[in-house]
């Protein structure tokens, strides 16, 4: 349920920014594009309220979906089967209509305003953001990773000792949160300047941080464990 509470105030915060970007909009802007990305019609920003209104629901869906399977267990004795699943495929759902919402909002401050106009889109913002959702939740999993489950790195190098697994899984669950908050940041910046470095910057220390790191502690953890092992004679 701390879960549950943590994402619900992120998702408020989330709601409460949108809502201040909401009033730096211009006063009309683009609703509604069609597949070349030409602008089809124009109307107030405070059409916008429904792009924003969406995740807000789905949050809250999220917040009573989980209170109500935790009750159910609580009266059963036993454990939801599938509550992981519906829980987090909620949480990617919110995350998924709120970059939406963030990306048309920040497309209309561009001050789009003609029918006809075509709309230029920031394809690397996109796929960082997506991408670095789902890093921020890959990495959030990671982190309770157990053996049996199907996450975490399940190399044969990798899953040769629990302990060494276990230690791994853990800290590419740090870096892999970490990398997708610095892919969305990342791309925000470098939409923002234009600047060669924070695109190169950003995609390597993300590659190094969230496969060679790991990579490189898993192998630094099996030397050290077979230097320890005591040698027969």
């Amino acid at each position: 349920m701390k879960n549950a509470i943590r994402f619900f105030l992120f998702g408020m915060v989330n709601f409460i920014g949108m809502m201040i970007y909401l009033f730096f909009l211009p006063d009309m802007t683009f609703s509604s594009v069609n597949l070349q990305m030409e602008i089809e019609g124009i109307s107030s920003k405070w059409f916008s309220l429904i792009d924003i209104l969406l995740p807000l629901i789905i949050l809250f869906i999220y917040f009573f979906e989980t209170f109500y399977l935790l009750r159910r267990e609580k009266m059963r004795g036993k454990p939801f089967q599938n509550r992981t699943v519906l829980e987090w495929s909620t949480m990617l759902i919110y995350l998924f209509t709120s970059i939406v919402a963030w990306l048309k909002m920040i497309l209309q401050k561009e001050q789009y305003v003609g029918v006809g106009d075509t709309i230029s889109i920031p394809v690397f913002y996109i796929v960082s953001a997506i991408i670095g959702s789902i890093f921020i939740i890959v990495g959030r999993l990671f982190l309770r990773a157990e053996r049996g489950e199907c996450l975490g790195i399940r190399l044969p190098f990798f899953t040769k000792d629990h302990s060494i697994w276990r230690r791994t899984n853990y800290l590419a669950g740090i870096f892999l949160f970490f990398s997708g908050i610095l892919l969305i940041v990342g791309a925000i910046l470098y939409e923002t300047f234009q600047k060669d470095f924070l695109f190169y910057g950003t995609i390597g220390t993300v590659i190094f941080f969230s496969f060679l790191v790991p990579m490189g502690y898993c192998i630094f953890l099996n030397i050290k464990k077979k230097k320890n092992q005591p040698k027969n004679f």
